[in-house]
């Protein structure tokens, strides 16, 4: 049947009954099958392997109030996205049942983006399993029950749920007879959607899936995040018959820092805290993180020590803050401000939420504060290509101070492209083939080793990223080897816990969204395809805008790759054979070229950045390696260092937007913002909070915003 037809069956039917004759008989649908009962579709084969009868489902299967039966022998029911296709594959469910032949039959399973919904029984195992398991209606009532009757591994299942109160048949549940595992492969986010105006009280508890018995591989997060549209945080809990969750609070821990010394030892203090008392004892793990700037280890060579095996907190009914410590070492060697992480075990979490929309604060960085450095001293990060692939930081001056690892294999070029600075500091660098960036603190402790990741989400060659205001943060792909599809290729809208917020498909040249940033009016996102145009698109609006200029190359297919805007709207733009000066209003103002600066490698140009004295910009060597710090209005080179061995595939410059009147990063940068300004809310702080005036809780508005909290001192030992 081709898309849009309808086959509809009811009573008693059979397909393939007595086949006898060679090749392979089936039925494949495009469109839609819908069994009405009472009675069964039946597909059966003779059992001779290739002359099995088989019905390829390829788009909706709908079974009501009767059964879809397959032979148990052979796997001749099959449900897939055609041959390799990328439709979109239905099962609904209505008081039907699925069923394999016998409990223990052949396996059953659904490819990534397809669906299984509604109320019924799977008779078989439910293995190999990537779609979407939804009992009742996919969002909202009616609620129901898919109940499966074989030994059931969830396998990369997402699962999702819709509650409306606690009473039997008013939430959606998954119940399987037999054993259940979740392995490490499941999504660890389960989405619950309520009804309106329904929010259970605190400790509320919801068995959404039951089963006889259940594993969960040991050291994995299993399940540990659950997002709702109602700004409740919730916890999940396995017990011996059922996975529950239930409002509870959230847990997170906060940064430390501490001046490092010349020598002896001090303790950091990491507050590991509840968002609110609990009636339940609440236990966390901490970890330390397993990369950073910071050594673990004793002096001589090591900044800091900690316990390997992790530290155990415990919070008592109404306990809102508990400590972990770490040891500082003093010493004189000559370094800068080093990180380190201490990360909230998902998986040891008991009683706790890990936040809602906006995540818990689950990784702390322990900063060690340098007193070795002069005051004002400022850094650059270089991302490196294959040569090292990682992330190396120098003073503006070209001194070496450290290594980032950003854990990318040694296999593609210009792995770490683009690093950007969040408002908090916090630095995320793509990872160009890898299969997610990377969410570092302001001085290098990896906080999130898989930012964004997530279910059925492909990165196709994250190249560049820029935050805006709040901490979202868009991040431009360049696609894969410039073929045709790239011009399919999102830029990605993430939230700052790397919650996937929006997509936008941008009109491109040859190459993707190769690099972007983003207008101080915070809706006007500029990129380039690696060719020499520079385009535009309204991201508010969701519209095309006119492209600002495009230049005539100095050299066939000349490609422009990175690109930045200055606070006064010029573009600063990076290509092979030079670096564009560009007005507001698309007129070229200027051009330093790869000659003038001193780069003799013909491959030329690739990076451009801001520095913060607001007069130059920095650009590099796609393979030389060469960095160079260039006055705008006169193109002299005022700086240059070689950063190494391999070329720079992308480089920021610490406070390159920032103003140091007012100590905010992005002060003048970027506008005022004119939109709903966000809640003020008084906050009083008791004695032991002192040193925690701003907290996070941008789930208390619909649409997390970020509030403003302003500090009563209420100890006269507190000061500001």
């Amino acid at each position: 049947m081709q898309a849009g037809a309808t086959l509809n069956t009811n009573g008693n039917v059979y397909i393939g009954e007595s086949i006898v004759s060679p090749g392979t008989p089936r039925i494949e649908s495009f469109g839609t099958i819908a069994h009405v009962g009472p009675g069964t579709l039946t597909v059966r084969s003779n059992g001779s392997g290739s002359d099995a009868a088989i019905l390829q489902a390829d788009g909706l299967l709908s079974i009501s109030n009767g059964m879809l039966l397959c032979d148990g022998v052979l796997d001749n029911c099959r449900h897939q996205n055609g041959s390799g296709g990328n439709a979109n594959l239905t099962i609904v469910l209505d008081n039907g049942t699925y069923s394999r032949g016998v409990p223990t039959g052949l396996f059953f399973g659904l490819p990534l983006g397809s669906k299984l919904i509604g109320s019924g029984v799977i008779d078989g195992e439910l293995v190999n399993f990537s779609g979407l398991l939804a009992p009742g209606a996919e969002m909202g009532p009616p609620y129901g029950n898919l109940a499966i009757t074989g030994a059931a591994p969830v396998g990369s299942a997402e699962l999702r749920f819709d509650i409306g109160g606690t009473a039997p048949g008013s939430f959606d549940t998954i119940s399987f007879a037999g054993n259940t595992r979740f392995p490490s492969s499941v999504s660890s986010t389960l989405p619950l959607q309520l009804a309106p105006g329904y929010a259970p009280a605190m400790g509320t508890v919801f068995p959404l899936v039951t089963y006889a018995s259940v594993l969960v591989e040991p050291g994995e997060p299993m399940i540990s995040l659950v997002e709702s549209n109602y700004v409740l945080d919730w916890a999940t809990r396995f017990t011996p018959t059922a996975l529950e969750v239930f409002p509870a609070p959230r847990i997170t821990i906060d940064d430390a820092q501490l001046i490092e010394g010349n020598a002896g030892s001090a303790t950091l203090f990491f507050a590991v805290r509840l968002s609110q008392p609990s009636a339940q004892t609440v236990t966390a793990k901490v970890v330390k993180g397993p990369f950073g700037t910071a050594t673990d280890g004793p002096p001589p060579s090591g900044d800091y020590l900690a316990t390997g095996a992790g530290q155990i907190v415990t919070f008592a009914p109404g306990e809102v803050m508990r400590t972990v410590t770490a040891q500082i070492s003093g010493d004189v060697v000559v370094e800068a401000n080093e990180a380190f992480a201490f990360d909230l075990f998902p998986h040891n979490v008991q009683n706790a939420a890990m936040g809602n929309g906006v995540r818990g604060k689950l990784s702390a960085a322990g900063t060690i504060v340098s007193d070795d450095l002069p005051v004002g001293t400022r850094f650059v990060l270089v991302g490196k290509d294959t040569a090292t692939t990682n992330i190396r930081r120098y003073t503006n001056s070209g001194t070496y101070i450290d290594t980032w690892n950003t854990q990318q294999p040694n296999a593609f070029g210009f792995p770490n492209t683009g690093q950007c600075f969040a408002p908090n500091g916090d630095v995320l660098a793509t990872r160009f083939a890898h299969t997610a960036p990377s969410l570092f603190s302001r001085h290098g402790a990896v906080r999130n080793v898989s930012f964004g990741t997530t279910p059925g989400l492909y990165f196709n060659r994250h190249e560049s990223c820029v935050f805006d205001q709040i901490g979202n943060v868009y991040i431009g792909q360049a696609g894969f080897d410039a073929t045709p599809a790239d011009a399919q290729v999102p830029v990605l809208k993430f939230n700052p816990s790397g919650v996937l917020l929006d997509s936008f498909v941008l009109p491109t040249g040859p190459r993707g969204t190769d690099w972007i940033d983003l207008a101080s009016d915070q809706c006007t996102l500029y990129y380039t395809s690696e060719d020499t145009t520079v385009r535009r698109y309204n991201v508010c609006t969701r519209s095309v805008l006119a492209d600002l200029i495009t230049l005539p190359p100095t050299m066939p297919n000349e490609p422009c790759y990175a690109l930045r805007l200055r606070p006064n709207r010029e573009l600063m733009l990076a290509c092979q054979e030079e670096v564009y000066r560009i007005s507001a209003q698309g007129a070229l103002l200027q051009t330093y070229t790869r000659q003038s600066l001193g780069e003799t490698n013909v491959q030329g140009l690739f990076a451009i950045n801001l520095d913060p004295d607001g007069t130059s910009f920095w650009t590099a060597g796609g393979l030389s390696g060469n960095v160079y710090r260039v006055d705008i209005a006169s193109g002299v080179v005022l700086t240059t260092f070689n950063s190494g061995p391999g070329g720079v595939s992308g480089l920021s410059v610490y406070d390159e937007l920032f103003d140091t009147s007012s100590n905010v990063l992005f002060g003048n940068g970027f506008e005022s913002n004119t939109g709903t300004s966000p809640t003020a809310t008084l906050v009083d702080l008791q004695q032991s909070d002192c040193a925690e005036v701003i907290r996070d809780d941008r789930n208390a508005l619909p649409h997390y915003q970020p509030l403003l909290w302003m500090a009563t001192l209420s100890s006269p030992t507190c000061t500001d």
